[in-house]
């Protein structure tokens, strides 16, 4: 809530009841439609309902499966110690699979994590197919 002596209005009016707004189990979103009276003359901000849409990561994850991919802290690069060679295969999780197809002698890939529970997993391609059909969701 905005102070008031900041010249600005509070977000809830006082004479609102103070009611916790229902969450969905996608982080984010709400249930249902939720006035908000914010505005001078009587005006009310709607928060409505999240959109499901199926491409995206966290309509294709359960819930417990979403939760391990969030990031929990401030996010760090990390470098393999090997340069990418073509012919190798990366894993994020069970969720992302990069393959190194044509590469410079040198290339260094860096990915980003937030300290979720994913971990990178390297392997050859040749052997990567049966690397995630044996390891994902186990594992990874």
């Amino acid at each position: 809530l905005a102070s008031p002596a900041a010249g600005l209005l509070p977000l809830v009016s006082p004479a609102t009841p103070r009611h916790l707004p229902l969450s969905a189990s996608t982080p984010g979103t709400t249930l249902s439609l939720l006035p908000i009276d914010c505005f001078s003359g009587g005006s009310q901000l709607y928060d409505t309902p999240g959109v499901h849409l199926h491409h995206r990561m966290s309509a294709r994850l359960l819930p417990a499966e979403l939760a391990m991919t969030m990031p929990r802290g401030r996010m760090r690069p990390y470098t393999p110690r090997e340069a990418a060679a073509e012919g190798t295969s990366f894993f994020w999780g069970g969720l992302a699979r990069i393959d190194v197809v044509s590469a410079p002698p040198a290339l260094r890939l860096t990915f980003c994590t937030g300290g979720s529970r994913l971990r990178l997993h390297e392997c050859p391609t040749a052997e990567a197919a049966e690397a995630h059909a044996a390891r994902a969701g186990i594992e990874w």
